[in-house]
């Protein structure tokens, strides 16, 4: 039997969740204990989080873990899949190993942050809408553009979806189904209208990534720096022989992985400020023949032609363009890969010290690339791989 979990998000917390866990299970409380130490408040004191919006996804993801450990105790086996429904995702990189619980539950409070300010410059609401359909769900939401915005967000279950907006959109929706016979619709308990196009880019749609820019003018004028960190490919063109690739794998793979530079600082260029930076990522393969790799890696040899042509038209103006080639790290993305894990052996059998990159350092040269540190680097491709492009 193969095992899969499934780590829930926010929206339905409540005082005191958890503290019989805690004094049940040695796990969970061995958990909540290593959180403590990674944290400035105390898990245990339901005050010190439960009307945070900053504080209380820390907190879920903290007690998911500690579920996860639990239970995995108790199953005595690793499950075969780990997903998590939006905050959710978190945990199941931390336990799937992508993240260290540390640093997950730090990128999670930043992400917290962000949220809690866009949740201020731009208020959202949530709600689930039960027993419904996807059809009706898609009628409320055309309904209420015509006082707010309100949009299908997350598909729950095949009659529980959840609908965000701002708070007009988000009325009017509840209202039209009522009168529809909808006899519940749950407000979720969140500052924000997440997985909504308030502001969506798909780089496949050159008027998208306009249209998205054009938002972001309107709200913030102007942009400091810009982290492309978008790659797509067919998963046949990421296997067996490179010479069977066909024109439309070619052709997807170059426009998401490689085009979409060019769309995006185009449709940024008016919003750069001098001393902007924008920094993409790319990959050892765009140099060597990587099993496996075929079409990423000449779509990233590509992108890193992107980024010197790039560097040369927004130089004048005094914005910076550059690459990380980053090393093979076990991300969700790498495992679209056929034998993926071959190809993070590979690559840490090649680094200088034999072990492999860490996120963290991969992480460390962005900062630097955005900031003022670098003002004099443009148009290079910087290896954060330890080593392994020597070989």
């Amino acid at each position: 039997m193969k095992t899969a979990i499934l780590f829930s998000g926010q929206g339905q917390q409540f005082a005191d969740m958890g503290a019989d866990l805690y004094q049940t299970l040695p796990a969970y409380q061995a958990t909540i204990d290593e959180a403590n130490q990674v944290l400035d408040w105390d898990l245990r004191v339901t005050a010190d989080w439960i009307d945070d919006a900053q504080r209380m996804p820390v907190a879920i993801t903290a007690m998911n873990m500690g579920l996860y450990r639990a239970l995995t105790a108790l199953l005595n086996e690793c499950p075969t899949v780990l997903a998590g429904l939006s905050l959710g995702e978190y945990a199941a990189l931390i336990a799937a190993g992508v993240l260290p619980f540390a640093d997950g539950l730090k990128l999670v409070a930043d992400r917290a942050r962000y949220m809690q300010r866009a949740g201020l410059q731009h208020p959202g609401e949530m709600v689930a809408a039960l027993r419904v359909t996807p059809a009706l769900v898609a009628a409320a939401c055309q309904s209420a553009q015509a006082v707010g915005v309100a949009y299908p967000a997350n598909y729950n279950l095949a009659d529980q979806i959840v609908i965000g907006g701002d708070a007009s959109g988000i009325q009017a929706a509840r209202t039209y189904l009522k009168t529809h016979g909808v006899k519940r619709v749950v407000p979720l308990d969140v500052a924000v209208a997440s997985h909504t196009p308030l502001i969506a880019c798909d780089v496949a749609d050159d008027d998208n990534v306009d249209r998205a820019f054009a938002s972001i003018k309107q709200r913030y004028g102007v942009i400091d720096g810009i982290i492309h960190a978008i790659a797509y490919a067919d998963k046949a063109t990421l296997e067996g022989d490179f010479v069977n690739t066909t024109k439309a794998g070619y052709d997807l793979a170059q426009n998401i992985s490689a085009y979409s530079l060019i769309a995006v600082a185009r449709a940024a260029r008016p919003m750069l400020k001098p001393g902007a930076s924008l920094v993409t990522l790319t990959y050892f393969g765009s140099e060597r023949a990587v099993p496996n790799y075929n079409m990423m890696g000449v779509a990233k040899a590509a992108l890193e032609a992107n980024v010197r042509y790039l560097a040369r038209d927004l130089g004048p103006q005094q914005v910076r363009v550059n690459a990380i080639s980053a090393g093979a790290v076990k991300t969700l993305a790498v495992t679209g890969i056929h034998e993926h894990q071959q190809l993070l052996k590979l690559s840490r059998s090649m680094t200088v010290d034999g072990e492999p990159v860490k996120t963290r350092e991969i992480g460390n040269v962005a900062a630097f690339l955005l900031s003022d540190l670098s003002t004099g680097m443009t148009g290079d491709v910087v290896h954060v791989d330890k080593g392994v492009h020597l070989s």
